[in-house]
């Protein structure tokens, strides 16, 4: 039967499993995919394998340790930048925050640019996904239109996004192809409400950037502006 290891304190791991293998430092492996993450991954030796030998103190054995996964550290990555920014988006303040190692980052990550990539990558699709989804519902326009701006107002992150996208440019393009969507979407309410001059959906969209900042934290508030705004809009068309 296989025998799989959870490595306690990760400072050892053997070179590829293999009879009579030698232990050595951790480092001296990295970053084999063999590498024993010391915080929840195991490594896993074939049935004909004879385990090396380590002392209680550096293995424990552990078959249902439960293994963070790359969503796990997305998750605390935009946890982190909602509450501290995007200088918080490091692999040990994060590992601190899921009770972890830097070893089950770098597992997932390449290093930190990659995890700033994915956290930009996953963001990017879930916003468009957001039109798409306004795209294909039904409903009144008016309905559409605060429901639209109800939905973009719920996420705490974007604001902390749209800072950060003030020194990287990944970011501000994908925040720029964002934006270019929900323009397009603001613009098609507005004309089957009978309103076709485009500066008042970029009024809208500009609502939807700035009242986070105006009014940080108090969603309730943004909510109301931005309603009272379409009701000043839709006002026009009557």
């Amino acid at each position: 039967m296989a025998k799989s290891l959870t490595f306690g304190i990760g400072k050892w791991v053997s070179g590829k499993g293999a009879r009579g293998a030698i232990m050595k430092p951790l480092h001296h492996f990295m970053p084999q995919p063999v590498l024993a993450l010391y915080d929840t991954r195991q490594v896993d030796y074939g049935p004909s394998e004879s385990l090396p030998h380590l002392s209680s103190q550096h293995i424990h054995l552990n078959m249902s340790t439960t293994r963070l996964t790359s969503d796990d550290w997305l998750t605390a990555g935009f946890d982190a930048l909602q509450h501290g920014g995007e200088n918080a988006l490091a692999a040990e303040p994060l590992a601190r925050q899921l009770g972890t190692t830097k070893g089950s980052f770098y597992w997932h990550f390449k290093d930190v640019p990659a995890f700033h990539a994915a956290l930009i990558t996953s963001w990017h699709g879930t916003a468009m996904g957001t039109v798409t989804a306004q795209l294909s519902g039904g409903g009144p326009a008016d309905q559409r239109l605060r429901s639209f701006g109800a939905e973009v107002l719920s996420d705490p992150v974007e604001p902390r996004l749209r800072v950060w996208a003030l020194s990287n440019a990944d970011l501000a393009d994908a925040l720029h192809k964002v934006d270019i969507e929900r323009l397009a979407y603001l613009t098609t309410l507005l004309r089957q409400l009978g309103l076709g001059n485009p500066d008042f959906a970029r009024a809208l969209l500009a609502a939807l950037v700035g009242l986070p900042q105006v009014s940080p934290n108090d969603r309730a508030v943004q909510t109301a502006t931005f309603d009272t705004l379409v009701d000043t809009v839709l006002a026009l068309s009557q």
